[in-house]
Order: structure tokens, then C-alpha cells, then sequence
């Protein structure tokens, strides 16, 4: 079933222009008229306290208003499945991150000296700066201070901001947690060590542990041959036995499960949480050289499944999606019923930057991405076949590298790829699925 609903408990009073802001979708990919005529009925029934259902499927879209027992169909009912209210301010119709529960860690800003003029990375909604902590214990620690730029931003944009830092914080604190009882313990090497919040003279920060590295982005970036973007790579990744007479194809192959081993893994324990990242991509994804690791970095987009707060779910974000749009989901939003496959498949259009060199290139990846969907129903299989008998409008470059790379000797890595990819949730490999099949490969794997 391909249809997302969303049950919302709306006052009747509430401006119906809110009701088209709380759709799980973008205002633009909503039938318009249809919320036309929820407004209309919503306005004749003022006294009484009604509900807005909405179902919406990739090509039909239908409405239902609901006031007690009274149900007014406009378009053909279709079945849905409920969605969670999103965290929002129902008086206000934005998102409250008041609601979000207090700091559980938290440290004096006083015991860093923060460097402003020395950015480590920006974005739409926070600035990290280098810090070093300057008090024991650990006085000297190298630190990475996030911090909203007030300064900067103004209205919706400055309260968006805030509330992508109070779920970053949240996130970050239920990781730390996790990783102190010991449910997860795998996570302390698979994140960044996280050390607190807090607050001087109206400034928020979230302080890390510095990660010594660079991200996976930045070593797509180098402009380097295949064979130095492997062995660079490879020796971040503490890689020692990858040597260049082995081949760039069994180079890459390498590389290529033991990065998608410790992003599945650490998928794996955010599924353990009830938490989905949804925003995983090479840019959050940062190679620490002196761990040898991977790191997932960027939790301010994550949705907790399973800690429901004044019937919200924590971070389920209604009125905006993930940031990048070419990692996302088919889906999109997050589908109730396999919520940690969204994960999953923004994770192997990530690996498959990594084995197809071609994708590498940001153009030739958004071009292969739009194609890759629209024409072939994001099926791996379909678009190789599709390719080879010169039917398909883009080929990136070195596509039979990144396929040989794939398919291996016997086709399996190629297989869990194409899992992982699925464009149904429902269909999709799970990440303990995905991490069981590629336990089996790895298994088969010469070292």
C-alpha cells in the first residue's frame, strides 16, 4: 500500500490555510482544490470539533473530512495507513521544540574557548567552529562547537533553525545514553563523541569531540585517479593491506564493504533506538583517520520512532523533508509501517558514488539520480539492462567498472544493492537484513 495518511485533531477554528501546512508533503505536490473544499466544510461546521484525514498516492488524491460520526466523501476513498501528529504548536500551527525534552548533558560554554574565526563547516541552519576545552578534565581537547547564527537569520528561518538544534541535541543525547548503558556500544565509534549543551548570553552550543578526518564528500571531491582515491581511502579506513597491483576494481570492492559495513551497523543501532537519520549522504559522513572509522555526523534531521511526547513523535518533521533530495527515499516521508528502510536506501545511493567513479562528479550523480527514478523505478537491474542496450538517456562514466565492482563473482553484492533500492518501502531490505546479507559476502570474500 503506497498511500500515506495523516490524522490530525485540529480545532475547527484553526485557519485553514494550517491544514494545508500540516499535509505530510510539500504545499506544491497537494491537490489544492482538495483542501479548498476541507476549508469550505471545516467553515460550515464551526461548533463542532472536527478532523481532517488526508490520503495522498503518487497520481490520485482524495480528502475526507470528518466531524463526529459524520463522514463527507470528495474523492474516491482509498486505504491509508495513520501517521503520528508531527511536532507542532497547535495553536500556532509551527513546529514547538519546547516540547522536545530538556538537556540530559549538559556543560558550561565558559569551559571552551571557541574559535570564531576558524569555521569548520555551515549550513542553512548552524555554523561549527573550532574549539579547544580549557579546563580539566581533559583540558586542551580538541572540540567542535555548534552553534545557531542568530545573527543571521530572522522569523521562520531562526525558528526553524532552533528546533533542528533542540532534535540535534535530543538525538545526541539518546546516542549517549545508548552508548553509556551499553545498549549500544557500537555507536561510540560509528558517531561523534558528544559531550553536552549549553547556554551563555542567549547562545545555544553543542559541543563534540573533534574527529580528526575528512568526509566521504571531500575525498569524492580530490579529483583524484581511481587507484590514489582508493589508496587514500584506504589508508583513512586503516585499510594497510589494499595495494595497487591488486586492481582498481578490487580496490573499490573493498573499500566498498567495509564502508557500507559500518553504515549498515550503525544503521542497525539507530533501529535499536527507534531512530531514522534521514539524512544520510557522503557530506555527513566523515572519515576518522586516527579510529580508523567511519563516522555518521549531523543528527538534526532525525525522527525517534518510538518516544512518543504529547502525541508527537520527536523530530517528525511535517512541513519540511530531508534537505537533500538526492539521497532521499522514493517515499519521501517516512512510511509508519518501514520506517528505518528510508534509511537504507539514502545509504546505497550513497555507496554507489563510491562504486560507480563516474557518480563521483555532483552533475553526473543529480543527472543519473533523476533518470535512475523517473525512468527506471530506482531498479538497479532495469537500468544496467536498460544501458547496455544503449536505452538509457545518461551513462556516467565508468558505469562497467562500478557495475564489475558490483557484481563480483557471483552477483550477491549486486543483489543487496538492488535491495536496498527498492522503490517500496515494503519491499526494501531492512538494515539488519542488509547487514546480515552483507556479513554473507564478506564471508565469501578472499582477504
Amino acid at each position: 500500500m503506497d498511500g500515506i495518511s495523516l490524522l490530525l485533531g485540529v480545532s475547527s477554528s484553526r485557519p485553514a490555510s494550517r491544514l494545508a501546512e500540516a499535509h505530510p508533503f510539500h504545499r506544491r505536490r497537494c491537490a489544492r482544490g482538495s483542501f479548498d473544499l476541507a476549508e469550505r466544510f471545516v467553515r460550515r461546521n464551526r461548533s463542532l470539533r472536527s478532523h481532517l484525514r488526508v490520503f495522498n498516492r503518487h497520481q490520485t488524491r482524495m480528502v475526507f473530512v470528518h466531524c463526529g460520526n459524520l463522514w463527507r466523501r470528495r474523492i474516491r476513498p482509498c486505504r491509508g495507513v495513520g501517521v503520528r501528529v508531527p511536532l507542532r504548536s497547535q495553536a500556532s500551527g509551527l513546529r514547538d521544540y519546547s516540547l522536545v525534552p530538556p538537556p540530559r548533558y549538559t556543560v558550561s560554554p565558559l569551559d571552551f574557548v571557541v574559535h570564531r574565526s576558524r569555521v569548520i563547516g555551515f549550513g542553512s541552519f548552524g555554523t561549527v567552529y573550532e574549539a579547544n576545552k580549557a579546563v580539566a578534565p581533559e583540558e586542551g581537547l580538541l572540540v567542535a562547537a555548534k552553534t545557531v547564527p542568530k545573527e543571521r537569520l530572522s522569523g521562520m528561518q531562526l525558528h526553524d533553525a532552533l528546533y533542528y538544534f533542540a532534535i540535534e541535541r535530543y538525538a545526541n543525547d539518546q546516542v549517549r545514553a545508548a552508548i553509556e548503558s551499553g545498549d549500544a556500544k557500537s555507536l561510540a565509534r560509528h558517531v561523534a563523541r558528544y559531550l553536552g549543551y549549553g547556554e551563555h548570553a542567549g547562545q545555544e552550543w553543542l559541543f563534540f569531540e573533534r574527529v580528526p578526518g575528512a568526509t566521504l564528500e571531500h575525498y569524492f571531491d580530490s579529483g583524484s585517479d581511481d587507484a590514489a582515491f582508493a589508496l587514500a581511502l584506504g589508508q583513512a579506513l586503516g585499510l594497510v593491506e589494499l595495494d595497487v597491483r591488486d586492481g582498481v576494481v578490487d580496490l573499490l570492492r573493498r573499500l566498498f564493504l567495509r564502508i557500507a559495513y559500518d553504515t549498515l551497523q550503525t544503521l542497525v543501532s539507530f533501529a535499536q533506538l527507534g531512530m531514522v537519520h534521514r539524512d544520510m549522504k557522503p557530506l555527513n559522513w566523515i572519515v576518522d583517520d586516527r579510529a580508523h572509522t567511519l563516522r555518521i555526523l549531523d543528527l538534526g534531521s532525525s525522527a525517534f520512532l518510538s518516544t512518543p511526547r504529547y502525541g508527537a513523535v520527536i523530530g517528525y518533521n511535517a512541513r519540511w523533508g530531508p534537505a537533500d533530495t538526492d539521497y532521499v527515499a522514493p517515499e519521501s516521508f517516512i512510511d509508519p509501517r518501514f520506517p528505518y528502510q528510508f534509511d537504507v536506501y539514502s545509504c546505497a545511493m550513497s555507496l554507489l558514488r563510491l562504486a560507480i567513479p563516474g557518480l563521483r562528479n555532483p552533475a553526473q550523480f543529480r543527472t543519473f539520480v533523476e533518470e535512475f527514478r523517473n525512468m527506471h523505478r530506482s531498479d538497479l537491474a532495469l537500468y544496467a539492462s536498460r544501458a547496455f542496450a544503449g536505452n538509457a538517456a545518461f551513462i556516467p562514466d565508468h558505469l562497467v567498472t562500478g557495475l564489475i565492482v558490483l557484481k563480483g563473482e557471483d552477483g550477491r553484492l549486486f543483489e543487496l544493492v538492488r535491495g536496498m533500492l527498492r522503490e517500496s518501502p515494503q519491499d526494501r531490505l531492512s538494515p539488519e537484513e542488509a547487514l546480515v546479507e552483507l556479513d554473507k559476502i564478506k564471508a565469501r570474500t578472499p582477504a
